[in-house]
């Protein structure tokens, strides 16, 4: 009876995260259904199928998701309801919170290298789900090459080339929240427009930081990503180009 009761909650949960159907790819609360029951799986079994697992820290729980795509990033997601960027509980400790556990959770992708890690929240109309889910992933060519464009050029505050924003800041001080650091963007456009990326960088001094890339359009940060973490790529510069 435990088996066939994980395995009716597993296939109900794989069948909304696949968005096979037209009713199924119409729908934005695939996502939510699937983590509701992951972390049903987890109350009642001790496992959090189909999710790969449920991770607490500091208050906050999230589901980590593979979806069963080629190519598909890995997915850390609130298992409260979170709509997405724009809700504004993010922009306090609860925000830092889920960015920690969605960090950790990049690190491990790219095997701990700080460097190699990278994660990506799309806004309201970029994204298909309306429950907060971060990207992670290992940086992808592009990613490596965007960070060698702009980092050194790169403040604490918000600087712009193009249509984009980006600044960086370390990881020394703790408490980091990307969800924070969008709604202080010059202008303050609504964080619900808005398109984040968090990319893994080195100081000049050999310390760990992130460099923050955000954009208003309907250009998702993905591309910065990619599924397997390879030997890191040489890029050319002038081919590592974010959103005009």
């Amino acid at each position: 009876m435990r088996g066939a009761a994980l395995a009716a909650i597993g296939a109900a949960a794989v069948a909304a995260l696949c968005l096979g159907s037209p009713a199924q790819a119409q729908s934005r609360q695939a996502l939510w259904t699937v983590v509701r029951a992951c972390a049903l799986a987890q109350a009642t079994f001790g496992v959090a199928l189909p999710c790969r697992s449920i991770e607490t820290a500091a208050g906050v729980s999230v589901a980590v998701v593979d979806p069963p795509l080629p190519q598909a990033h890995t997915l850390v997601v609130p298992t409260d309801r979170v709509i997405g960027v724009e809700a504004e509980p993010l922009a306090g400790a609860a925000g830092a919170n889920y960015a920690a556990l969605a960090w950790r959770t990049a690190l491990g992708a790219s095997s701990g290298r700080w460097d190699g890690a990278g994660m990506v929240v799309n806004s309201a109309r970029v994204r298909s789900q309306d429950q907060l889910h971060v990207h992670v992933d290992c940086l992808s060519p592009r990613g490596r090459g965007v960070v060698a464009r702009l980092l050194p050029a790169a403040q604490t505050r918000w600087r712009r080339i193009g249509r984009d924003w980006f600044l960086a800041t370390d990881a020394s001080a703790g408490g980091f929240n990307p969800f924070a650091l969008i709604r202080q963007i010059p202008g303050e456009p609504a964080p619900a427009t808005v398109n984040v990326a968090v990319l893994g960088v080195m100081t000049q001094a050999g310390a760990p930081g992130y460099l923050v890339l955000a954009n208003t359009g309907r250009q998702s940060y993905e591309n910065l990503l990619q599924t397997s973490c390879g030997a890191p790529s040489v890029a050319k510069t002038s081919g590592a180009v974010l959103t005009r």
